[in-house]
């Protein structure tokens, strides 16, 4: 996968590359709509979600502002059973729905190059439950985590077991503010990259456990970050 992720962006810049000589105007203008993969060269991957699993667009609502929207739709589901004497069988879901809106203002730049700043908004929220049968008959059903027990030792008949906690679920906010680029390479074509600092704050869900009586796991929790990061590898876009 690493080895075809490369092979793939080298023949696509080359390709577009000796086609765009001798265009005029090739970056994105008024009315334009603008939506990209994301490439990372060093684990070989090539994704139309960046880092967050987030799909990203864009809209020029004027030659040098942009609205930019994204969207993230993430589930899974497990199904198993643990090897423990317990013989759990669990069904384990997990949903992640979020999205964020923002605008961008770009400056001349050269020809090719249409560097920008902008801010954005953006909201989430992840969904975790695990359903339990014990024994073939008991059931469990825990909240907001996926229960994990492992043995880690054995002495005769009896075992000592660890347990964590999974996929833990939470509600997410924050601002990021925007530092970027989109560089040209064809008409309707471009590569670029982008730096954020933001503020984000995100509240984990309070792990519960309801079978035949109810008990708290783990509170809810809150957690505050600010300073710079990356959600994006190489962006590899194209103009509507």
């Amino acid at each position: 996968m690493k080895k075809s992720a490369i092979v793939f962006t080298m023949f696509l810049a080359f390709i577009v590359v000796s086609k765009s000589y001798g265009q005029d105007s090739i970056k994105a203008n008024y009315r334009d709509f603008l939506t990209e993969l994301n490439v990372n060269l060093f684990q070989g991957e090539l994704s139309l979600s960046n880092a967050l699993k987030e799909v990203k667009g864009r809209y020029m609502f004027e030659k040098d502002k942009a609205l930019r929207g994204g969207l993230i739709i993430d589930s899974k589901r497990e199904t198993g059973e643990e090897l423990t004497m317990s013989k759990k069988k669990y069904t384990r879901t997990s949903t992640l729905i979020g999205f964020s809106v923002g605008i961008e203002k770009h400056f001349p730049g050269t020809k090719r190059l249409s560097p920008y700043i902008g801010c954005d908004l953006f909201v989430a929220n992840k969904w975790t439950k695990e359903k339990d049968t014990f024994y073939g008959s008991t059931a469990a059903t825990i909240n907001g985590a996926w229960e994990e027990t492992q043995i880690v030792s054995t002495t005769g008949m009896l075992s000592t077991t660890t347990t964590t906690y999974a996929e833990r679920g939470y509600f997410s906010w924050g601002v990021n503010f925007i530092s970027g680029f989109d560089f040209y390479i064809a008409k309707h074509l471009f590569v670029g990259y982008e730096v954020e600092f933001g503020l984000t704050g995100k509240q984990y869900s309070k792990i519960e456990e309801s079978g035949s009586y109810k008990n708290t796991i783990s509170p809810e929790s809150n957690e505050f970050s600010i300073g710079p990061r990356i959600v994006n590898g190489i962006r590899i876009g194209y103009v509507f």
